[in-house]
């Protein structure tokens, strides 16, 4: 007996031997068993079984495995032919000393989270393949030596409609459950989704910051038209007054991340030089939106599947408002046309993809890429840069399929073949379209990496991103449009739709931090030193009504003999009391340190942050808040492998508990932190 997808059929052997009895292997494995237990006289010790159990543990908890994984008959041979007398623990066993271990983390975890330092949040909500929605929290934090620490508090499923009060009284009561109520709350970051915006808007959990990554993304989609047309009523076709509500649709890519996408299709890694790329890869799809045929030898690709598509359309047929100015006019024909070119470039890498033997010849040229072309998919971050970028270093290659004679495929697929041609001008504006994204592309993953990303990182590369891509002398025709339309929608979603407290406190954090502080402009310098006295009052009158006063602030110094030996006789060891600092005096002093400061920011507020104590608690409390809702949307990454098809019976609470314990060794940071205030 076997099972379709390779999965284990020790549950039907069971159910079929207990109420069919009906026996189908099971009775051959259970008579091995016995036999293997009558002859066998090893006796394992103790500590050596716990030791190997704890280590199948970890195989299951950390690689994703099933339960059951070492039950099969096999490993009885395996484990006895390494440790004599050693039987793997069944699924059962598993399951309840996983619950055991969830429980102690969990309570370790609510005596290890220090309460005296300024904690940030990120969430996010997830659908699962079994279509239950998830929901993610992740608390962020500074360690003794200013280190940033996250640590995944919850990941559970939402019970009852993915409505903002049910999401709002979620992250409520997980704070209530681990302490931390009464905390200094930095801020919390989420994505653009309408619900759990409104869930988090009221500054129950701190200000809300909206993540930067998919902010990106928004400004990047609607600037170029890549998936959706442009629409001729809205921006960057009339101008927006500074903090004025705009309805602008901020959720292109909100809806399509609720789908799921497993593992395979979630790990969207390219080689760019076509040196060394997975099958996985290789088989990525579009999204659901656009239809993708299987990939076989003799695929046949319907004439009507790639004309007959509306949003092709020639772009001299758009009607353009007479009010409109000329320039407008003309961004907004090249936006049609870059539009109108991307759904014909995608169909015509799926024609290389999948005709058989147009992907043989792409594959055995001595100029293609090895693995083939990619698609992108509109869900996944800088896809569509990977796909043009492959089909411009390729570009010799794609235009010989056109002329070259395949014998092997039907009018049908010549005719479609035809219909993609790709001339002059459209490789111009995919030139511009990748030279666009490409320091886009940069930017995302720097935001999106394994560096802890500020919003003094965010503020710095808004700010490169928005001096570096104004148009120059040297640019195309196209690349000038397209960056003005780039810019335009900077402005938009920077400017306009940012609130005013995510925009100071970007600009105070990065005042605060060595390495962007020297990328900020006079301008800047100035509007902080104007904005940093108010958040240094706030600090003090928290100060005063906390249990924590700054007088009693901790911190680790380094004592010399002299010192010690006053100390033993009962001596005072200042030798002089220094003259506490004013307000202005302060900012005086850091500026002019922060401004030679060559360290990085933890170096910086390690060595100063006695002196400059008040510049020093608003440096902790603005420059913990994380840029982006990664660290939440990388969780759910994870549990798409973990919750694979393979998986399906596993229950939403196995699945809790798995992802926590997933995320356990970041523990191990909280258990250095000293007990007493360090802030």
């Amino acid at each position: 007996m076997k099972t379709t997808n390779g999965s284990s059929k020790f549950n039907l052997c069971r159910h079929l031997v207990i109420r069919h009895q009906i026996n189908i292997g099971t009775n051959v494995s259970c008579n091995m068993k016995t036999k293997n237990s009558s002859t066998s006289h090893s006796v394992i010790n103790k500590q050596r079984r716990e030791e190997i159990d704890r280590l199948l543990l970890n195989c299951v908890i950390h690689g994703a495995l099933p339960y059951n994984h070492f039950n099969h008959p096999w490993y009885d041979a395996l484990f006895e032919n390494l440790q004599p007398g050693y039987r793997a623990p069944d699924r059962r066993t598993l399951h309840k000393r996983i619950q055991s271990q969830y429980r102690e983390y969990i309570n370790e975890l609510k005596q290890l989270i220090p309460k005296d330092r300024p904690i940030a949040f990120t969430t996010d909500v997830w659908k699962s393949p079994t279509r239950d929605h998830y929901i993610c929290l992740t608390a962020h934090l500074f360690d003794d030596e200013i280190k940033p620490v996250s640590i995944l508090l919850s990941f559970r499923r939402l019970i009852g409609r993915k409505l903002s009060k049910n999401l709002n009284e979620y992250i409520a009561y997980e704070l209530n459950r681990f302490g931390l109520k009464d905390c200094f709350y930095a801020g919390i970051t989420t994505d653009n989704g309408s619900d759990i915006k409104a869930a988090t808007e009221l500054g129950e959990f701190g200000p809300r910051f909206l993540c930067i990554a998919h902010t990106l993304n928004l400004v990047v989609n609607h600037a170029l038209c890549i998936w959706k047309k442009p629409n001729e009523n809205g921006h960057p076709f009339k101008l927006y007054e500074m903090n004025v509500e705009v309805e602008v649709e901020d959720d292109l890519t909100d809806d399509f991340d609720d789908e799921i996408i497993n593992v395979e299709q979630e790990i969207y890694l390219i080689d760019l030089n076509g040196d060394k790329q997975s099958n996985e890869t290789n088989n990525l799809i579009a999204s659901s939106d656009i239809d993708v045929l299987p990939t076989t030898a003799t695929t046949d690709v319907l004439e009507d599947e790639f004309i007959s598509d509306s949003e092709e359309s020639d772009d001299s047929s758009v009607d353009l408002p007479s009010s409109m100015d000329q320039e407008n006019k003309q961004l907004l024909k090249l936006l049609h046309k870059t539009h109108a070119l991307m759904v014909r470039t995608r169909k015509l890498v799926k024609i290389m993809r999948n005709i058989g033997q147009i992907d043989q010849y792409v594959r055995n040229h001595h100029n293609g890429p090895n693995n083939g072309f990619v698609v992108d998919i509109r869900i996944r971050w800088n896809s569509t840069f990977y796909m043009l970028k492959r089909l411009i270093d390729h570009q010799i290659v794609v235009k010989s399929i056109f002329i070259h004679k395949f014998s092997d495929i039907n009018a049908d697929q010549r005719r479609s073949l035809a219909n993609v041609y790709l001339d002059h001008e459209n490789w111009d504006i995919l030139q511009a379209l990748h030279d666009l994204l490409a320091p886009l592309e940069f930017a995302t993953r720097s935001l999106s990496g394994k560096h802890y990303a500020t919003l003094a990182l965010a503020y710095t590369t808004i700010n490169i991103l928005r001096n570096g891509l104004k148009p120059k002398a040297n640019d195309s025709y196209f690349l000038v449009f397209l960056k003005k339309s780039l810019l335009s929608q900077f402005d938009l979603y920077f400017d306009v739709k940012m609130n005013k407290t995510q925009k100071e406190l970007m600009l105070v954090a990065s005042y605060l931090d060595p390495e962007s502080h020297q990328q900020l402009c006079q301008e800047d310098k100035t509007a902080a030193k104007v904005l940093l006295p108010i958040f240094m009052k706030r600090e003090l009158q928290s100060s005063v009504t906390s249990s924590t006063p700054i007088s009693s602030i901790s911190v680790n110094t380094i004592q010399t003999l002299t010192d010690k030996l006053k100390i033993m006789v009962g001596m005072s060891t200042n030798v002089k009391s220094l003259k506490t600092l004013t307000i202005e005096e302060e900012l005086i002093l850091c500026g002019r340190a922060i401004q030679s400061f060559t360290g990085d920011f933890s170096s910086f507020w390690l060595q100063y942050r006695e002196r400059f104590s008040r510049l020093y608690r608003v440096a902790q409390r603005v420059n913990i808040i994380p840029a982006t809702s990664v660290p939440s949307e990388s969780i759910f990454s994870i549990a798409g492998y973990v919750a694979r098809k393979q998986r399906t019976s596993l229950s939403s609470t196995s699945l809790r508990h798995l992802m926590v314990l997933k995320e356990s060794h970041r523990l191990d940071a909280l258990r250095k932190i000293s007990r007493g205030s360090t802030y």
